[in-house]
């Protein structure tokens, strides 16, 4: 008996251990992701916790301030990371006040039409960026690895996500300095390297700004995580990267980003283009390259003046070439010597065109005209294009 009980109270002893070892593992929690690790690499790690949760709704806000007006930039959409699709509206709102050179640079200008379209569509896949400007009545693709980069369009794919131009961009590059915490919600005050700010904007506009080297003095960020770690809010300034003399934004005292993201994880099917699609390797050209006669939309997403799209002039079109003339050989002659033989060439020219093709004009008797620059006339010689704007008819 009493060798029985001796031996039913080591198995109960042996039990009480396994069950005290078994439950001081069920007690300890797993380690979190991204709120357990390394101060400084939290915002990283809350980057590649956000992209796993495949895909996020965003809207950011892109702030340029000064005393004489404001211009913002909203985009907002959808990005599926698994699949490297995202789709986004971008839509710009310019105050009155603005110099007209600021205007013209972030958003292009056009021949007769002021600026071009402030608003636009964008569909990314990894295989082409479809652009739809607001009026147009289609889509420009255009297609990855085209060996003629698209200045303006290329800006609109990411690395850290399918949308370019977003502040995911800079987040594997953003080091925390500090954390708070208020409830569900973890707000790092954080450090983005000035180097990165470039990624945050296409190049003709990161030309205007002043990008120091990468040892300059970081940017401050704040960013907002959730409980499982994903991104939901980053607010960037890059106030310091202007004031660059000569710049179109020179006059501008504050330039900020805000970024919000939301419905983490939410399938949705990617969208596609819902209208006619023109590649852009064949319709997006140099006017120059238009032959007379022919007729072409000026909002290409690239914001350059003298690149158009070559559209049928039996549809709706913003301009119509009736002349391309030659201006010389030679030695360039200077800009206020160029522009002055192009005036003359188109005046000439206007007066012979077919009639058929001036009458389109919004204005009778009033034409446009694209003069070479150095560069251009030493390259491919002084040629001019001469158009009439149109009030987008048909033939």
């Amino acid at each position: 008996m009493i060798r029985h009980l001796a031996r039913t109270g080591a198995v109960l002893t042996l039990a009480s251990l396994l069950l005290t070892a078994c439950s001081g593992g069920q007690d300890t929690p797993a380690e979190h992701p991204v709120l357990d690790q390394k101060l400084g690499l939290q915002v990283h790690l809350a980057l590649r916790q956000t992209q796993k949760a495949d895909g996020a709704d965003f809207v950011q806000t892109l702030t340029f301030a000064s005393k004489k007006g404001r211009a913002v930039q909203t985009v907002s959409g959808r990005m599926d990371f698994a699949k490297g699709t995202g789709e986004a509206t971008t839509e710009w709102h310019l105050s009155k006040g603005l110099p007209r050179e600021t205007k013209d640079t972030l958003l292009g200008a056009t021949p007769g039409k002021g600026n071009a379209d402030p608003s636009a569509r964008v569909l990314v896949d990894p295989q082409h960026i479809h652009y739809r400007a607001e009026s147009a009545a289609y889509w420009l693709q255009y297609t990855t690895g085209d060996t003629r980069p698209p200045l303006g369009i290329d800006h609109l794919r990411g690395s850290e996500g399918p949308v370019g131009g977003t502040l995911l961009e800079a987040l594997g590059a953003t080091e925390a300095t500090s954390r708070r915490t208020d409830g569900s919600r973890h707000t790092y005050e954080a450090d983005m390297p000035t180097s990165t700010a470039g990624q945050l904007l296409p190049e003709d506009l990161r030309r205007e700004l002043s990008l120091p080297f990468p040892q300059s003095a970081p940017l401050p960020t704040t960013v907002s995580v959730d409980d499982r770690g994903r991104v939901t809010h980053v607010r960037a300034d890059l106030s310091t990267t202007l004031g660059k003399k000569d710049s179109a934004f020179e006059d501008m005292t504050s330039l900020t980003i805000d970024l919000r993201l939301s419905g983490h994880g939410v399938p949705k099917p990617a969208a596609k283009p819902d209208g006619p699609v023109l590649p852009a390797r064949d319709a997006v050209r140099s006017v120059d390259s238009v032959k007379p006669g022919g007729c072409v939309d000026f909002s290409t997403g690239r914001r350059l003046v003298d690149t158009v799209v070559d559209v049928p002039c039996s549809g709706a079109h913003d301009g119509r070439v009736f002349a391309r003339r030659t201006l010389g050989t030679g030695p360039y002659p200077g800009s206020t010597a160029a522009r002055q033989k192009a005036a003359a060439a188109c005046g000439t020219a206007y007066d012979t065109a077919p009639g058929r093709w001036v009458s389109e004009a919004e204005r009778a008797g009033h034409y446009w005209y694209m003069w070479p620059k150095q560069e251009e006339w030493e390259q491919h010689g002084g040629y001019v294009s001469c158009l009439v704007v149109t009030t987008r008819g048909a033939d």
